[in-house]
């Protein structure tokens, strides 16, 4: 899974995983594909590859991704990667497999032409992957909140399992970490470029990954509604088909919505 930023004249399409196939012709390591309106929209807009500022690659899946429209601005946190960045595929042969997790947050600035922003995520932030993002509008460039996730999951055991290194001890080392995920959520303060972890009220939602999160603002409030996904640990872990509100800035949990099991589903969008 990729991202697709926009802007009122841009698309810009952002890593993702291409099929294994060596008969593809495949975009270099760092250049992404962009649709651009020209000024004034009264032509048909086209679609083009750029590059990539140096030290950025488009080899990273299942980051947790948000477009704001309101600052023009798109970020992804986290997500896999190959070892030393290296070219990944889907499903793909050993050498392919992105099983790393990616350290980083990327900023695209859209107000202009698209700009990029490689940072370091801190060591006391934890990494992970299929979690989901939101942006509220708290600060003065508004704040990143990110929910849930999973380490050392179902997808990520199974591209591992080539190499034997995937263990009973692995998946019990990873059970706290994920449930921790969503009693403690990882803010970013985008315009003073600072993390911080919070610990959340309320009774949480159990550990979720590829679930939905959309972001409903009310005056003061922020209200974070959370729909479907699975702890993800196991192929065999139960699809969540409940709704939760995670309403800031007390950043507490509340059950909203039981909902039956034709609510239940992961890999959708709210």
């Amino acid at each position: 899974a990729g991202a697709l930023f926009a802007s009122e004249t841009q698309l810009v399409m952002y890593g993702g995983t291409t099929g294994d196939s060596d008969g593809l012709s495949m975009p270099s390591e760092r250049q992404v594909l962009r649709y651009q309106l020209p000024e004034g929209g009264k032509e048909q807009g086209k679609w083009d590859l750029f590059d990539l500022p140096t030290g950025l690659h488009r080899y990273v899946s299942n980051g947790a991704s948000v477009n704001v429209m309101e600052e023009k601005m798109g970020f992804v946190f986290s997500g896999l990667r190959g070892k030393n960045w290296s070219e990944t595929r889907h499903m793909s042969r050993p050498a392919y497999n992105p099983t790393t997790l990616s350290n980083r947050l990327l900023t695209l600035d859209l107000s202009t032409s698209a700009r990029w922003l490689n940072e370091t995520i801190p060591s006391s932030i934890p990494l992970r992957y299929d979690a989901r993002m939101v942006w509220v509008p708290r600060g003065k460039k508004g704040s990143l909140v990110v929910i849930g996730g999973v380490i050392n999951g179902v997808e990520w055991r199974e591209l591992n399992a080539v190499k034997g290194t995937v263990t009973e001890e692995d998946v019990e080392e990873s059970e706290p970490t994920v449930e921790g995920f969503m009693t403690e959520v990882a803010v970013y303060d985008v315009e003073a470029k600072k993390w911080y972890m919070q610990k959340t009220n309320g009774v949480a939602p159990p550990a979720l990954s590829q679930h939905c999160a959309v972001t409903v603002n009310a005056g003061e409030l922020s209200n974070i509604y959370v729909l479907g996904g699975r702890r993800g640990l196991q192929t065999t872990d139960a699809f969540n088909p409940n709704v939760y509100v995670l309403t800031l800035p007390s950043f507490t949990w509340a059950l909203v919505k039981e909902g039956t099991p034709d609510y239940a589903r992961i890999s959708h969008t709210c």
